[in-house]
């Protein structure tokens, strides 16, 4: 027996039965069975996306389902979810040709899902991995001439500057800590860490140290991680054995817009998100399906940050190549920022991730859920809660789930399902940890477009995700 369950109109409303198309309409009808390796009657819902968008079917106790959709001509991507209750049991994708003034059959044969959804599961925390290792620091400019060089200079954080020779290149500036300034060593100066006051014997300025020679000043030394921009402060660099020189610090950094947008196949979200970031001064440059076949061209590199959003494509059984996961790792140590959004945990949980799983700072615990959640600042003055109320409640819905902190991250805001559920008062759950360094990482642990596939309507979650990538980018 095979049950109609309704309608699914992308450009008319909902209808009870489908409708001979007109010559301006096209339809489409899913005729829907399981593998032979799943019993049908544990599907009690069918969720139907097409494009984005989503219609939930109750399909009562038959073992065969047709679902009827009006829309217009042209490529419409579709997947086909049967769910246990909230549970994700099962799932076909593929993309069908709608054709003007005629209805196309598309035989939909949905395959048991190993891997738990969102909805539900149980699982053990993942185990923590090791922190990342430390950036690589910036070199000074090449000096022109002075005496034996002094003592290293310190770094801002956590580096500490490399010993300058008789007359030859300067060492290395520490880590940069956030708006602290790096002393250079004597003589040769090291390269200054990210700050607004000068290091000794370098130069300041906005973002990045530049370092200045030492005895006749030399050319002037390259920042540590971003680009151009003003003319840092002189500072007096002292040789061991030499005169007494004048140099001019590098120049700054301005922040560099350039994002690498790696996403699931939900392409019309997507392409939605690209245009709502841009309007947030961002620079965009999106890979459809990234998530699962980047390979690391373009190289993480040439922008600022890479932001994975791992998205539907948790249920894909697709990982993502090993070449394009150690490009964004070591990328990150070199001062490129990495903005994850959930669920990443369900990734590493199929054993995905091999290599990228070391940066995330969030693992998937027990449960997760479709909520309204608010969400509340943890730790006071953080950057990227700029323009954000302390608390704010999300107007649309989204994925939330419950997990640990992993891999050295610092938790800075928490989120409660305001209906109750899996985050409550009494036990929120982490809505952003952070890890600050060369290389800086944001994980939002929020499974945006898990519910509303435009989230990024609401005003206070689009700042939520750009402020992150700014962030991680050192633009904020």
């Amino acid at each position: 027996m095979r049950k109609l369950l309704g309608i699914f109109g992308l450009l008319a409303a909902l209808t009870g039965s489908f409708v001979a198309c007109r010559s301006d309409k096209a339809g489409i009808i899913l005729d829907v069975s399981t593998a032979a390796n799943l019993d049908p009657s544990v599907i009690t819902a069918l969720d139907v996306t097409v494009n984005g968008r989503t219609q939930t079917y109750a399909v009562g106790d038959v073992v065969t389902w047709s679902v009827g959709i009006e829309t217009s001509a042209g490529s419409k991507d579709i997947t086909v979810s049967g769910m246990a209750e909230t549970a994700l049991t099962a799932q076909w994708s593929g993309v069908v040709e709608a054709v003007d003034g005629k209805v196309v059959h598309q035989v939909v044969v949905l395959q048991a899902v190993a891997n738990p959804p969102l909805d539900g599961g149980s699982d053990a925390a993942e185990i923590d991995g090791p922190s990342g290792g430390g950036g690589i620091s910036g070199r000074g400019g090449a000096i022109e001439s002075g005496g034996v060089g002094g003592g290293p200079g310190t770094g801002g954080r956590s580096g500490f500057g490399g010993v300058p020779g008789s007359g030859g290149l300067p060492g290395s500036g520490g880590l940069a800590g956030t708006m602290d300034a790096a002393a250079g060593g004597g003589g040769n100066s090291g390269t200054g860490g990210s700050s607004v006051a000068p290091g000794a014997g370098g130069g300041s300025g906005g973002i990045v140290i530049g370092t200045g020679g030492a005895g006749t000043g030399g050319a002037t030394g390259v920042g540590g991680v971003t680009g151009a921009g003003g003319t840092g402060g002189a500072g007096t660099a002292t040789g061991g054995a030499g005169s007494t020189g004048t140099s001019t610090g590098g120049t700054t950094g301005a922040c560099n817009p350039n994002v690498l947008l790696l996403a699931d196949t939900s392409t019309t979200t997507n392409t939605g998100l690209q245009a709502a970031l841009q309007a947030q001064g961002l620079n965009v440059t999106l890979i459809q399906g990234g998530v699962s076949s980047y390979a690391g061209t373009p190289p993480p590199t040439d922008f600022s940050a890479v932001v994975v959003a791992e998205g539907s494509s948790y249920t894909s059984g697709a990982d993502m190549p090993a070449a394009g996961q150690s490009a964004i790792v070591n990328a990150n140590a070199g001062g490129v920022g990495v903005v994850f959004t959930d669920p990443p945990g369900f990734a590493e949980h199929a054993s995905y991730w091999a290599v990228l799983r070391t940066l995330t700072l969030v693992t998937f615990g027990s449960n997760g859920s479709r909520a309204v959640p608010a969400y509340t600042l943890t730790v006071a003055d953080h950057p990227i809660w700029t323009g954000l109320p302390p608390t704010f409640t999300s107007t649309v819905t989204v994925g939330i789930q419950d997990g640990v902190v992993s891999n050295g991250g610092t938790a800075i805001a928490s989120l409660v399902d305001t209906k109750g559920g899996t985050c409550t008062t009494a036990k929120p759950c982490i809505g952003v940890a952070v890890k600050d360094g060369v290389g800086r990482i944001v994980h939002d642990a929020t499974f945006f477009g898990y519910g509303t596939a435009d989230w990024y309507v609401d005003p206070n979650l689009l700042m939520l995700f750009a402020n992150s990538i700014k962030w991680a980018g050192h633009c904020l």
